[in-house]
């Protein structure tokens, strides 16, 4: 599975903000946090999934406290990775 990443600093914590597809908003409660999980368990790090939907707006997904952190950074500064888990 390939997928883009970037990892931020927001008051001094690690955040790292992975791209999924807008479908993503619509699965089960159960699939996104499964999801999440495994996200963290690649980066060991506070994972926030984030789409971007047809208007250019961001979605974000994760602990609440965490996508506060992230919803005011610009789009256009996060360094993004493509990363790549081989199952």
């Amino acid at each position: 599975m390939k997928f883009d990443s970037t990892l931020v600093n927001v008051e001094g914590k690690d955040i790292v903000i992975v791209a999924v597809d807008t479908h993503f908003f619509s699965l089960p409660q159960e699939e996104k946090g499964e999801l999440v999980r495994n996200f963290f368990e690649y980066f060991k790090k506070p994972i926030v999934l984030m789409a971007v939907n047809q208007q250019g707006d961001m979605q974000y997904y994760g602990r609440p406290d965490l996508t506060a952190m992230v919803a005011n950074l610009k789009f256009g500064e996060f360094k993004w990775q493509t990363n790549e888990i081989t199952e």
